[in-house]
């Protein structure tokens, strides 16, 4: 008889299953425990284990109700450092105390599973980060560097005097990490574009690398170190969707690496967001042994610049850290917890859009794995009946019903390759997007291409339409056909991290139809004042504004219907200031027009259109 039938989950509300782990005098010894019913009313007091399951192969065996069990390597090891020598260990762990064969059961648990991990019985969270390697080494570096970077303020605000307001982290510290290297000697070029005395400069850094905790020596003499902290800041762990909900709240939380002491994890992850400030700078002078010359920091200066440009596309593309997403949260729920009445409860919407790139093994689970921390306000079920095309096609429209910008989570080079049979408008949310896309999504809010669409006095039709239909029903203003597409490249300093960009010529609807070619200086196509689009759009593909979508939309014409391309920005002359047009973005009522974007993109079409103009566009 299954073990699962033997200990049934009680008949009371939120049942679950504890494991009860029996204590053994040293590590190697065999790994016995029983699993026994209980409740989150607050029955029995327990601990609820986070980790990774590993790898299946090459299971590791356990003594479960008597009968030996397999589970995999990496849950022996966490059972194996956290029993006690003298006494029972009372866990919750999602591997053996729910029936991973029952679909019905397992919905129902992973429903709750936020509770397991929030309740007042749950003393605290203990995360298994897996064995210790090297994570002792790295912990003391992090520290040191922490301790560095704080000492080191007074000279971060007297580089300020030597450097352009708009250079990034990366120029900076590539150039101190090239002075400290060279023994404090910059290149005059360098002085002369900073406009700073060679004196002066020279003088300040030369004072600060005698400190024997300066970051650019450290940077040079300690490559090693950045290594393991790296390592050990980008284990499997880290990447999985699931961790979020079940450590990101108010409760305690400590991390157990091998027979390390544990550390809480607020302590760990202000460490990590402390390493990490330095490390893409670090990493990157690693890679490009970068010594910045005058032309390279005047071009910077330049906000029309195409390094700066490709700067903002790989700073998108790098998004916000695991550790940092972590911390700040957990600092909100915290705060909530103080102040009655203020709970902190994050929409759904913004945790997929940060957590695009984290794994399931299940691949329901890149929504299940968030739905329980967020304020759910969709309603959306647990259910493991449900189809992953189904799923992911309901949560889109969930989230199509507050705004249309989640149109530009579709795209992605790996759409194709996922195997799913997703109607062209839904996100399949197993797939990453490119730095160029993401970059593009974080400017959308400050367009407004739909400001002054013709209203209607029903609802838009696509919130008519049954959460599970597959095509979408958008109203829309054609403004033009694409005629041509070149695939360009935005230069990085190095010339060995190039970005592609598709740019396209078009051609405007109307009784006066005007043709948008793309601009060739020299007979070379151009960026810099060409409309980009989708990386698959292609001649007679259409450009449309619907409302709700604050930039431009690509279809294409599919047997009567329509396919979605993605979404482009319409441009007609050199855009002049890339840094403002991106970061202007993130700041609410503030737009990011530029001069060298179309009228297009500010509502130009919808202020002079006609409810004539709008038509129906069904989508599958």
């Amino acid at each position: 008889m299954s073990i699962y039938r033997v200990v049934a989950l009680p008949a009371t509300p939120l049942p679950i299953r504890l494991l009860r782990l029996f204590p053994a005098p040293t590590l190697n010894d065999d790994i016995k425990c029983e699993l026994f019913p209980s409740n989150l009313d607050g029955e029995h007091t327990f601990e609820a284990l986070s980790y990774t399951w590993g790898s299946e192969a090459n299971p590791a065996t356990i003594t479960l109700q008597g009968e030996a069990r397999e589970v995999t390597q990496n849950l022996a090891a966490a059972l194996r450092h956290l029993r006690f020598h003298d006494r029972d260990r009372v866990l919750w762990v999602d591997a053996l105390c729910i029936n991973q064969n029952d679909t019905v059961e397992k919905s129902m648990q992973v429903d709750q599973m936020r509770q397991v991990y929030t309740r007042s019985c749950t003393s605290r969270v203990l995360v298994w980060l897996g064995d210790e390697g090297t994570a002792g080494a790295a912990l003391k570096f992090m520290k040191q560097l922490k301790a560095s970077s704080g000492r080191n303020a007074k000279l971060s605000k007297t580089t300020a005097r030597y450097f352009p307001d708009n250079m990034s982290g990366l120029q900076i510290v590539a150039a101190l990490g090239a002075a400290s290297a060279g023994g404090a000697n910059l290149t005059s070029g360098l002085l002369e574009a900073a406009n700073a005395s060679t004196i002066a400069l020279q003088d300040d850094i030369m004072k600060a690398y005698e400190s024997p905790d300066y970051f650019p020596r450290l940077l040079v003499e300690d490559s090693g170190d950045w290594k393991i902290c790296e390592d050990l800041l980008s284990r499997n762990y880290w990447t999985r969707t699931w961790i979020l909900q079940e450590v990101i709240h108010a409760g305690e939380v400590l991390v157990h690496i091998g027979r390390l002491a544990p550390i809480d994890i607020d302590s760990l992850c202000e460490l990590a967001v402390s390493f990490q400030k330095w490390f893409n700078p670090v990493s990157e002078f690693a890679r490009t042994g970068l010594i910045l010359s005058a032309q390279h920091i005047s071009s910077i200066a330049d906000p029309s610049s195409p390094f700066l440009l490709h700067e903002l596309i790989k700073a998108a593309g790098r998004g916000e850290l695991v550790h940092e997403m972590i911390k700040d949260m957990r600092e909100k729920y915290q705060e909530g917890a103080k102040n009655e009445g203020a709970a902190f409860s994050p929409a759904l919407a913004p945790l997929l859009a940060k957590t695009r790139r984290h794994l399931a093994k299940d691949a329901r689970d890149k929504i299940y794995g968030l739905v329980g921390m967020s304020n759910n306000s969709y309603q959306i079920k647990t259910n493991y009946e449900t189809s992953i095309e189904d799923l992911y096609t309901t949560t889109t429209r969930h989230l199509l019903s507050r705004v249309l910008v989640v149109l530009s989570w579709v795209e992605s080079p790996d759409r194709e390759k996922s195997g799913l049979d997703l109607p062209s408008w839904v996100v399949d949310f197993t797939t990453t997007q490119e730095p160029l896309v993401l970059m593009m999504y974080t400017a959308l809010m400050g367009f407004s291409a739909n400001k002054n669409f013709p209203p209607t006095a029903a609802k838009e039709p696509h919130l008519e339409q049954a959460l599970d239909c597959r095509v979408l029903i958008l109203r829309g203003i054609q403004v033009g056909r694409i005629l041509e597409v070149r695939t360009v490249r935005i230069p990085s300093p190095d010339e060995k991290d190039d970005q592609e960009v598709r740019i396209f010529g078009y051609e405007t609807v109307g009784d006066n139809p005007t043709i948008h070619a793309i601009d060739r200086p020299g007979l070379t196509p151009s960026f810099r004042n060409t409309s980009w689009g989708p990386k698959k759009c292609q001649p007679n593909d259409i450009i449309i504004v619907a409302p709700g979508s604050t930039v431009p939309l690509v279809l294409r014409s599919d047997g009567g219907e329509w396919l979605f391309v993605g979404m482009c920005w319409v441009i007609e002359s050199e855009i002049q200031n890339w840094k403002k047009m991106i970061e202007a973005s993130s700041a609410p009522g503030v737009s990011s027009m530029d001069p060298g974007l179309s009228s297009i993109m500010a509502g130009g079409v919808c202020t002079a259109a006609k409810e004539s103009d709008v038509k129906l566009f069904h989508i599958r």
